[in-house]
């Protein structure tokens, strides 16, 4: 209740400031950056499509977004002979006439003639034109002058943008702002008054941009009945820190959170999600069975511990860090997997990325050197490093500033200079000489750890390794960045979706769905020495991870976690648990022949076992698990030669099954919730038994018993339960 009363006397404030802004004074010169920028960007002239596009239109070139003010001053006032601007005849100014129709403009009529915008434009020309610069943006916030973030379905209320400039000044610029919605079918602005009006349920985000910065707000449209009208009820601080978030968010939203789930759906859940694999049956009967009030607790706790834990979330960070063999041997990429595998038992998460960062040396002296082979190129390595490690997407400020975000072309060939002097080859090393160059000035950039300052190298330090600065700041406790991406990409393994989605776009126009739980998360994390474990723990033993499946709600209710959320189970999984399950096991070139699929060191090894089941390679879907199905998988399924030879081989346990049913070792009935338990971890329903039970009493006297249970068998594993994680 108290964080309901904060969040609402937070927006009350905010909005008292900004219906009492200090207004400028008429006598103050209009200043270019901050009044004359932003008109110009709200009308859509420096936009992609217009002016601000590589190239720029018509001969004039702006700056996408008003991200280089003084490139722009310039362009307006100096180019094309000055003719832009008429000193003299403010009015008769191209850059006034044209957007307002006067001229023929090739963007048609953006300004009214007798708008406040087009009256600033001139002002400022009439002023001089000059490039004033007097005050400097400190902060930019926005909300709605209600102090409620939260409006039901169908209504509105007024949006407004507050600025504080270094002078003092705070001044109401919602008329400058350029807004944007992400779904237009979930919210409507009407730019000239400010009224936002919610059109669909959910948690929607409106942006706005001004001067150099982005500021998302977030929108909350309850569902089904009026906000006042909650669902639930909860006492929200006898729950845990991770469910009075979810809880809290679903209770404003006016949704009820799904109950718990089965013993055996937890079970099933938890072994799959820390060791890639399903329970045993008899892992799975001894669970159900148990009593123990902690025994879940010690189900998680047990697993932790185990060796196939490793197995799995090796596997797991392999494809994360997208290992990959080199041409001709896969020697190195089996160093670098085991390398891996040796960091999850013996390092903090931290340490490890240090490592992996700083690496330097042959593969036999350091098999962490692989990261360097991973990309070519100090740009790339730029790119792939504050993708994994960071969460965000450097690569769109390459060409120019980060157009949703806050990343500039500074940021992205400053941490390229950082990589610049690390060779790449048979010994990764640290040269004396490397640079990119910066596209802006033409001249080498300067290296900067991304976001916070430049890195000043003398003349006397040319060998100095420009990475170790970078790996202090990324690594550290103070750096939001490195552990938000760490909690955020394990949340999304174990629930379904990431609170940031996706997992490597943090940014803030793509705000966080529970933005207090992912940075509560973050310092638990550093708290207890960056150890994934703890993580793991701590969602595992929210009432979020254990809830059912939503079975019918839609997506913008599952963003929410109302309930776990059901998705494919990853390829290599699949397969494994299509090996356990028929008692056939599935063999690797190159490998053990007890070598499961989640214990290949990488991505792209050659396997049409692992394409029928709907793995992709590193080239077609990153490290990202491909959760479409596709016609060939789904022919595989029907009469595909992998389901059929597992099914039908010697050794198989369904010629097991046969024999103990034709030697009366195994009734009917325990045959069948053998099946279930094996397939499902869980036994039949009653109406499944039955059905199941009649069908193969009936073939008992005809011999064709084994095809009936042939039949079972592939309809279970057939299953979209089978091949989800649920």
């Amino acid at each position: 209740m108290f964080r309901f009363q904060l969040c609402s006397y937070l927006g009350l404030s905010l909005w008292i400031l900004l219906s009492t802004p200090r207004v400028l004074r008429a006598d103050v010169p209009v200043d270019f950056q901050s009044e004359v920028m932003p008109m110009l960007t709200r009308a859509g002239c420096n936009a992609g499509d217009c002016h601000g596009s590589a190239v720029g239109r018509g001969g004039f070139h702006l700056s996408l977004l008003g991200s280089s003010p003084a490139r722009d001053f310039a362009a307006i006032t100096n180019e094309f002979k000055g003719r832009r601007v008429n000193l003299k005849h403010p009015g008769e100014s191209l850059v006034l006439k044209k957007p307002t129709g006067y001229v023929d403009h090739g963007g048609g009529i953006v300004l009214d003639e007798d708008s406040a915008a087009a009256a600033l434009l001139e002002r400022w020309i009439a002023e001089g034109a000059r490039e004033t610069a007097q005050r400097k943006l400190v902060q930019f916030h926005i909300g709605l002058s209600s102090g409620n973030s939260i409006i039901a379905k169908g209504q509105g209320g007024l949006v407004r943008a507050l600025a504080t400039f270094s002078d003092g000044t705070q001044l109401d610029v919602t008329d400058r702002v350029t807004w944007s919605i992400q779904d237009k079918d979930a919210l409507h602005l009407d730019t000239t008054t400010g009224e936002l009006t919610a059109l669909r349920s959910g948690q929607h985000v409106l942006i706005a941009r001004f001067m150099n910065q982005v500021k998302p707000l977030m929108v909350l449209v309850p569902f089904n009945r009026n906000p006042d009208e909650l669902a639930v009820d909860y006492d929200l601080s006898t729950l845990h820190r991770i469910d009075q978030e979810i809880v809290g968010k679903l209770m404003q939203l006016n949704l009820e959170p799904q109950p718990r789930a089965s013993s055996a759906t937890l079970v099933r859940r938890v072994y799959l999600d820390l060791t890639g694999q399903l329970p045993t049956v008899d892992a799975t009967r001894d669970y159900i069975a148990d009593t123990d009030p902690n025994k879940y607790t010690n189900l998680f706790t047990d697993l932790l511990g185990s060796r196939e834990f490793i197995d799995y979330w090796s596997f797991y960070l392999a494809r994360m860090l997208q290992i990959r063999p080199q041409a001709k041997s896969d020697t190195a990429a089996r160093a670098y997997y085991q390398w891996i595998r040796q960091q999850l038992q013996q390092q903090p998460y931290n340490l490890m990325v240090r490592t992996l960062v700083l690496s330097q040396g042959t593969i036999e002296e350091q098999p962490a050197t692989e990261y360097y082979r991973t990309v070519r190129g100090a740009r790339e390595q730029a790119e792939l490093t504050s993708e994994l490690f960071m969460g965000v997407r450097l690569r769109c400020a390459n060409c120019h500033n980060h157009p949703l975000d806050r990343w500039t072309q500074d940021d992205y060939h400053g941490l390229a200079a950082v990589f610049a002097k690390v060779r790449q080859g048979a010994r990764v090393q640290i040269v004396s000489r490397g640079e990119v160059t910066h596209p802006a000035t033409g001249a080498a950039a300067i290296p900067k750890i991304p976001g916070d300052r430049y890195i000043n190298v003398s003349s006397d330090q040319e060998n100095v390794d420009l990475r170790v600065p970078f790996v202090n700041w990324l690594t550290s406790p103070n750096n939001s960045y490195f552990a938000k991406s760490a909690v955020n990409r394990i949340w999304s393994y174990l629930m379904g979706r990431g609170l940031v989605n996706p997992v490597s776009n943090m940014s803030e126009t793509n705000p966080a769905s529970h933005t207090a739980l992912l940075q509560w998360l973050a310092d638990d994390f550093v708290d207890h020495d960056f150890d994934i474990q703890h993580t793991i723990r701590q969602i595992m033993t929210s009432d979020a991870y254990q809830r059912r499946v939503a079975r019918n709600a839609s997506l913008s209710q599952q963003v929410f976690y109302r309930g776990y959320l059901a998705r494919p189970l990853p390829p290599e999984v699949l397969l494994d648990a299509i090996s356990d399950v028929t008692g056939v096991a599935t063999e690797f070139t190159g490998f053990k022949a007890t070598t499961r699929a989640i214990q290949i060191p990488y991505q792209d090894i050659p396997s049409t076992a692992l394409d029928a089941v709907g793995r992709c390679t590193l080239e077609q879907c990153g490290s990202v698990v491909n959760a479409e199905i596709t016609i060939a998988q789904r022919l595989q399924w029907i009469n595909g030669a992998l389901i059929n030879d597992k099914l039908n081989g010697q050794d198989s346990f369904l010629r097991q099954l046969q024999q103990q049913s034709q030697n009366k070792k195994i009734s009917v009935e325990k045959l069948i919730q053998e099946l279930y338990v094996r397939v499902y971890s869980r036994l039949p329903k009653q109406t499944e038994l039955v059905f199941w039970r009649n069908q193969l009493t009936e073939e008992a006297s005809t011999g064709k018993q084994i095809d009936i249970i042939r039949d079972l068998l592939w309809s279970l594993m057939a299953s979209r339960e089978f091949g989800s994680q649920h």
